[in-house]
């Protein structure tokens, strides 16, 4: 196993693809962390009291999730074709211990791209954008979520790779996989961002509901809208509750984009359940990849 890891490793230092994506990511991030310092000036002028580093820190997550997917695909595939997989059966390995070790030098990958990545959003948003109010616990909690969503991703992209056997094969569904995951992530986040009330101007309210010549507005029911500032307050009809809710929030916690997203966008509600996830997760694949690599026909 550690001979495993050790050839794994050294290959990843010599990997172009994991350095050129790394690359990528932090020139992203870095023209992200511009262009939020230069669009809060334009909104604000030179007061940057209410903004800080954390505003752009885990901005491009979501994209990196095609970077690891991209990564991981071709440069486990790669073994495939080359017949190194082959090779380490025959030199006395067993599948276990060749799968195990794959997903561990994946893991590490992508945490160097999601570290790389941090470090250099974390360095040039300090510089532009300033401190942060927000306790160290909680940036800790952040990053370390990060973290595991990064292990959760590989894990992932990991099984598919190794079950695929075949390098154009794994890439293509690992990137479509990770297309899906972005798709999902949009389309439960849109609906469970929406505010639960809205504020309209009473006149324009009252012209809308022909009763412009009332004193008293009606919210629903006989329950009075509340009025502030001549703004009447209206409960959103995009506002989902209930128990649709609570699916909803399952599904954006439990997908790595979703998780990505709340991250990026600082709105974490539910730490705790998210890392629950990416630790199931992360089981999950590695339980299913060694179950189905061990049964898988090496051609």
């Amino acid at each position: 196993m550690f001979n495993l890891l050790s050839a794994g490793l050294y290959r990843l230092r010599k990997s172009r693809l994991l350095w050129c994506g790394t690359l990528i990511l932090m020139g992203w991030s870095a023209i992200v962390c511009v262009e939020f310092w230069k669009n809060f000036l334009a909104d604000y002028g030179e007061a940057l009291d209410g903004v800080s580093f954390m505003d752009s820190l885990f901005a491009v997550l979501p994209a990196a999730i095609l970077i690891f997917a991209v990564f991981v695909s071709i440069f486990l595939g790669t073994e495939y074709g080359d017949g190194t997989i082959r090779n380490k059966i025959t030199a006395g390995h067993t599948r276990i211990q060749i799968y195990l070790s794959q997903c561990i030098v994946s893991a590490a990958a992508c945490l160097t791209v999601y570290l790389a990545t941090l470090g250099i959003s974390a360095l040039l948003g300090f510089l532009l954008l300033g401190k942060t109010d927000m306790p160290p616990t909680a940036i800790l909690l952040y990053c370390v979520t990060g973290a595991l969503m990064c292990i959760a991703d590989a894990a992932l992209f990991t099984l598919i790779t190794m079950t695929a056997g075949n390098k154009a094969a794994g890439a293509v569904i690992c990137l479509l996989t990770a297309f899906f995951l972005e798709i999902g992530a949009s389309a439960v986040y849109e609906p469970l961002s929406q505010e639960e009330y809205y504020y309209q101007p009473k006149a324009v309210y009252e012209a809308m509901q022909g009763n412009s010549g009332t004193s008293v507005v009606v919210m629903g029911g006989d329950t009075p809208a509340e009025e502030e500032n001549g703004m009447v307050k209206l409960p959103n009809p995009l506002y989902i509750s209930g128990p649709k809710r609570k699916v909803f929030e399952f599904l954006l916690d439990c997908n790595p984009a979703g998780q990505a997203v709340q991250l990026g966008n600082l709105e974490l509600e539910r730490p705790l359940h998210v890392v629950v996830y990416d630790l199931t997760g992360i089981a999950v694949s590695c339980a299913a990849g060694m179950l189905l690599f061990r049964k898988k026909n090496l051609k």
